[in-house]
């Protein structure tokens, strides 16, 4: 919009509801979790940064997929993200507190959010360790 120096993303809406409405009205399940991590892995293994990838931003369709919306600031790249710019994106998640809440579940386990999403990357690397790099206020 060069009138006012800005740009402007127009998209049909995606039908369903985001993750942060699910977990609003207590449908936040362990097995979404499990999903939302497996989703981000595979967005990451296709070359996927999305700054503001975030509960907000995530939708669950009524066929039980799960799309990305507010896309303005996504890059997409011919390759994998690198480790370092996979904490990066992590980082950017775990900035909301209700977020961070929802998707660190306590004693770490290979069937949680940061455990699926390990297992579906590839990723070498000890949950533990990894999730202390990605978590920066634990």
């Amino acid at each position: 919009m060069p009138p006012i120096e800005r740009d402007a993303v127009h998209y049909a809406p995606l039908p369903g509801k985001t993750l942060r409405q699910l977990i609003k009205q207590d449908q936040g399940t362990e097995s979404l979790r499990r999903h939302f991590g497996q989703f981000v892995a595979k967005l990451h293994a296709h070359g996927v940064y999305f700054r503001s990838l975030h509960l907000g931003n995530v939708v669950l369709t009524p066929d039980n997929q799960l799309g990305l919306i507010d896309i303005a600031d996504l890059r997409c790249q011919s390759r994998p993200l690198s480790r370092q710019q996979r904490i990066r994106n992590f980082q950017h998640m775990l900035r909301y507190d209700n977020d961070r809440q929802w998707l660190f579940s306590e004693p770490l386990n290979p069937d949680d959010f940061f455990g699926q999403y390990l297992t579906q990357s590839q990723l070498q690397m000890e949950l533990a360790a990894f999730v202390r790099k990605v978590d920066k206020k634990g």
